[in-house]
């Protein structure tokens, strides 16, 4: 943790108004979990697998600082390059969810694969691209 004080010729006064600005910060802002750990966010579409989407989930919970008593507007957007190209194993980082609100910077949580998906066989492969014409 670090933090600058400029404009300020003494010593003992930089690490005061320091000090002052962290206890602030501590003082007024809460850590939230908005979503514990392994929570469900959907699914992402899926190219050449047995399944034609996989479920997404939270790796850890995700926490945001927030004004004490504040009830903040959060805006969540999933994010991935896709479809994800199979196989996929659980667990592996394949997506991204933004979050967004008032009072802090939007950030990006990375969100795992909820399952396994194989790579389909080739018969599989041409049903899932026949689906994929008429869905």
């Amino acid at each position: 943790l670090g933090i600058v004080v400029a404009g300020i010729d003494s010593g003992q006064e930089r690490a005061r108004v320091a000090r002052d600005l962290i206890e602030w910060g501590f003082a007024y802002f809460e850590p939230r979990q908005i979503f514990p750990a392994g929570a469900s966010f959907g699914t992402a579409s899926v190219q050449d697998g047995s399944n034609r989407s996989v479920g997404l989930r939270t790796i850890d919970p995700i926490i945001v600082d927030l004004p004490h008593g504040a009830r903040t507007n959060l805006t969540l957007t999933l994010r991935y390059k896709g479809p994800i190209k199979a196989p996929i194993r659980a667990g592996d980082a394949v997506a991204e969810l933004e979050v967004k609100g008032a009072g802090f910077e939007t950030y990006r949580v990375p969100l795992e694969a909820s399952s396994d998906v194989a790579k389909a066989n080739p018969l599989r492969r041409i049903w899932n691209g026949v689906l994929g014409v008429f869905s």
